[in-house]
């Protein structure tokens, strides 16, 4: 039986070698990267006497492709002193004689400073739009002065988007650049007369990509059964050929919603803010280069200044030095990157066969049962029963979630299936075979969550695997308790054993909390990270540069007879944990993962099979001190 299912598994590997070749070649086309600076930054610039045409020819030698803008809303007219809003209160004291021209219901009144400013006309326009024609802007005029009254306007009026600044854009698009529109969810998407609409419309030429600000995406509701709003921003996406921007770890309510109505028309983008004084920190190129090459990133977003609260520069000296080190970082990104700048081209769509998916699953039930053979014999029919069944429902009702059931039992078994597999190997020969059937028997757990949970959309990060912490632990606590049993349970509790149990679940806490692009990090680890990466391209997992040399010693120590050795493998399997876990990140390339995993097997033996030298000529001195003592040498 378990040759079979050890057949069919490796069957299903190689036929599934075309669609991991798909994945690299698709993958492979992702070359160009697209720099994107915001407006806004340029203008902070230009305030402390900066020429605003300077900057903008010095970005594009730069290498910057686009320029972002949002949409002005009261409140940015307002600090431009385009308009002032102004308390009724205040009108009266000024023309008391006029109170008859002054509407009676609550509202905002709005002071026209420069009325001739060819922002002002777009008010009413967006106004009236964004509360979808209920209400009417009115214009009223007291002496020499104009104002617009908006009815029941309260202060979050003040903040709904009006304009785009179209004479900044259009110098941007003088000076060669794209542009990268921003909205929100808090304009009328139906009215096609808004300004916004009307303004992408015309500039759309120039427009390739879109950036959603806030938490939602224009067009999203609450009611999970309205939709007419998400699907006329699709059909207006559609009509301006324009792609969508997500944001790297930035949720965006109903923006899957809107990708199942715009296709794959899809641009990753990964988000920085140097900051004043911080612009050439090589933690900052670092970070950026590494988000290029292992993310699937397509567009570099790059804040100059904090918004969040807003930097200001103080004096002309003050920002030029912030620009030069912008540029600074820029190149120094672009020579730490096989990418080319350019034009950001989303991934192309990348579908599994049904076939495929069919063999995947029966071969990764068929794994599964393998692995709870290991444990217990007599559960292994019911495991392949009972995950059989949610990986035939997850199939044929496409029930997502069952599919990532059946994936991530066989990411966390596989270390454990790994693990388990070491016998007694007699010679030194059998002891490097041994560790590299635990390597094995890992990887075949990996290829087979890789085509099984294979896509277009985990390409991307629209879907991944959810189960990272738990392949953390579970190995560990499944291996821990296989090897120590139960018996443990039967000792009389100590002093010492609470003590141990305490800096066991410490210890558990910091691996846990390291786990995940936010872990936790130990001093000078992240430099030694960092020198790694410069030296072999990427980095390997330090999960694995520890672990793999305590598996090789701890098949060493059993060849050697020493039955406590196996204590070793507990931590041991932390590294095959690791092992899995990278190739679950599937919006990293495929390469950069096999390359990552070589790096750390390869040099995880070399740090092993010095260690069982090291072991062995400390034993032999050992010996030599007091040979009567080490005739019962025990671990």
């Amino acid at each position: 039986m378990n040759k079979f299912i050890w057949g069919f598994i490796i069957f299903t590997l190689v036929v599934s070698i075309p669609s991991l070749i798909d994945r690299v070649k698709v993958e492979n086309k992702n070359t160009t990267y697209e720099v994107v600076i915001p407006f806004s930054d340029v203008q902070a610039l230009s305030k402390v006497g900066l020429s605003t045409r300077e900057i903008l020819h010095d970005l594009q030698e730069a290498n910057v492709s686009s320029i972002s803008f949002k949409p002005l809303t009261i409140q940015d007219l307002e600090e431009r002193y385009i308009i002032q809003v102004i308390e009724k209160g205040q009108i009266l004291q000024q023309f008391s004689s006029n109170q008859s021209l002054l509407p009676s219901e609550d509202g905002l009144y709005i002071e026209l400073l420069d009325p001739t400013h060819p922002l002002v006309r777009f008010i009413p326009e967006a106004i009236e739009s964004n509360y979808h024609h209920s209400i009417v802007v009115q214009s009223i005029g007291l002496g020499n002065k104009n104002f617009y009254f908006i009815p029941f306007g309260t202060k979050f009026t003040k903040y709904q988007p009006i304009s785009f600044d179209v004479e900044d854009i259009q110098l941007a698009i003088n000076h060669g650049f794209s542009i990268v529109p921003r909205l929100d969810n808090a304009f009328n998407i139906q009215d096609q007369e808004h300004p916004l609409i009307q303004q992408i419309t015309q500039f759309s030429e120039n427009m390739k990509h879109m950036v959603f600000m806030n938490h939602e995406v224009p067009g999203f509701s609450e009611n999970e059964q309205e939709k007419t709003d998400i699907i006329q921003m699709a059909e207006h996406l559609s009509n301006w050929d324009m792609n969508v921007v997500m944001i790297e770890s930035s949720y965006q309510k109903g923006f899957h919603d809107l990708i199942q109505e715009t296709g794959n028309s899809l641009v990753r983008l990964h988000s920085i803010t140097l900051g004043k004084g911080n612009e050439d920190k090589s933690s900052h190129v670092y970070r950026s280069a590494r988000a290029l090459k292992e993310r699937n990133i397509q567009m570099l977003y790059v804040n100059i200044i904090e918004k969040h609260p807003l930097e200001v520069f103080h004096t002309s000296t003050e920002a030029k030095d912030s620009f030069k080190d912008t540029i600074t970082f820029l190149t120094n990104v672009q020579s730490l990157t096989h990418k080319k700048t350019g034009e950001a081209v989303p991934l192309q769509d990348l579908k599994s066969s049904l076939l495929l998916k069919i063999f995947s699953l029966i071969a990764s039930v068929g794994f599964v049962g393998l692995c709870v053979g290991k444990l217990k014999s007599r559960l292994a029919l019911p495991a392949m029963f009972s995950f059989g069944v949610a990986a035939i429902v997850g199939l044929f009702f496409q029930v997502s979630f069952l599919i990532k059931i059946v994936a991530s039992a066989t990411a966390v078994l596989a270390p454990v299936y790994a693990i388990l597999s070491i016998n007694y190997p007699k010679t030194m020969g059998q002891v490097v075979t041994t560790f590299f059937k635990v390597i094995g028997i890992t990887i075949v757990g990996c290829w087979l969550v890789v085509i099984t949970l294979y896509g277009w959309e985990y390409l991307v990060y629209l879907d991944q695997f959810k189960g990272v912490k738990m392949l953390s632990v579970l190995p560990l606590i499944i291996v821990g308790l296989k090897i120590t049993g139960f018996s443990w349970l039967q000792t009389q509790l100590k002093f010492w054993h609470v003590i141990l149990v305490t800096c066991i679940a410490v210890v558990l806490w910091f691996y846990v909390g390291r786990t995940g692009n936010h872990g936790v990090a130990i001093p000078f680890e992240l430099l030694l990270r960092q020198e790694l990466e410069n030296w072999l391209g990427v980095r390997p997992r330090t999960k694995e540069l520890l672990g793999y040399p305590i598996i090789l010693f701890a098949i060493y120590l059993i060849k050697q007879g020493y039955e406590n050795g196996k204590y070793f493998l507990i931590l041991g399997v932390v590294a095959c944990s690791s092992l899995v876990s990278t190739f679950t990140h599937f919006h990293t390339p495929l390469f950069v993962s096999i390359h990552r995993s070589v790096l750390s097997i390869f040099i995880g033996i070399g740090v092993g099979l010095l260690t069982i030298f090291v072991w062995y000529l400390t034993k032999q001195w050992f010996y030599s001190l007091n040979k009567e003592r080490t005739k019962t040498w025990q671990l």
